[in-house]
């Protein structure tokens, strides 16, 4: 260590810095790197981590439709006002196999917890009991008997053949009279929401049904 002080004593500022660029560079630079890395995963971890409030899927709809404005109006009435709590809006255009596929994994993912889409889409996810009886989520007070969406869960064999239906139920809300709806840009002719029966946040789902039909 000695000699390593004299050298550098006895070097003038070009050569201290070859030296340093020959020995220590490489060196820094990890230390750097690993030190930059850590700061992002605390910042991200304890700083920036974000909280999904309600989870939503529109299904089928035009690419116009506001879900930021719908976002923002979900968390005020809500009182979801923490800079990091959300509410999470994914867009789903059926008819290829991917999308498909990407609907149904969500659903059985529990990551969904409402979702707004055209009346043949709900139905055919009703019969197949991916929504929750939708009577358990509106608000007290609020009459929505004329807009009730009922349906049966159908339970079928290897071949798709209905063997056994489930009793009628209300499992979906139909927003045709939807003011809120329709000043979000909705254009779905027969727009129909239901709470998903499996969804995370499902007992916050009241929030929508509350802001989309009153």
């Amino acid at each position: 260590m000695g000699e390593e002080k004299i050298k550098w004593g006895q070097m003038n500022w070009k050569q201290r810095g070859q030296y340093f660029m020959d020995y220590y560079f490489k060196i820094t630079v990890v230390i750097v790197i690993v030190l930059c890395m850590a700061v992002s995963f605390i910042k991200t971890v304890f700083f920036d981590r974000t909280e999904s409030m309600l989870s939503v899927m529109v299904v089928n709809e035009s690419m116009d439709f506001d879900t930021e404005a719908m976002e923002e109006e979900l968390r005020q009435s809500m009182g979801w006002t923490g800079k990091n709590q959300t509410v999470d809006f994914t867009m789903v255009t059926t008819g290829s196999y991917e999308s498909e596929v990407v609907l149904l994994t969500r659903l059985q993912a529990a990551s969904v917890d409402v979702m707004i889409a055209d009346r043949e889409t709900f139905d055919k996810y009703m019969k197949n009991g991916f929504f929750d009886e939708v009577d358990r989520y509106i608000p007290k007070g609020l009459e929505l008997t004329d807009s009730l969406v009922s349906g049966c869960v159908e339970e079928v064999d290897d071949e798709g053949v209905v063997i056994d239906r489930k009793e009628e139920r209300d499992y979906g809300i139909d927003l045709r009279g939807s003011e809120k709806y329709r000043e979000m840009g909705g254009l779905l002719e027969n727009p129909v929401l239901g709470i998903v029966v499996n969804g995370e946040h499902r007992d916050a789902a009241g929030a929508a049904v509350a802001y989309l039909v009153e």
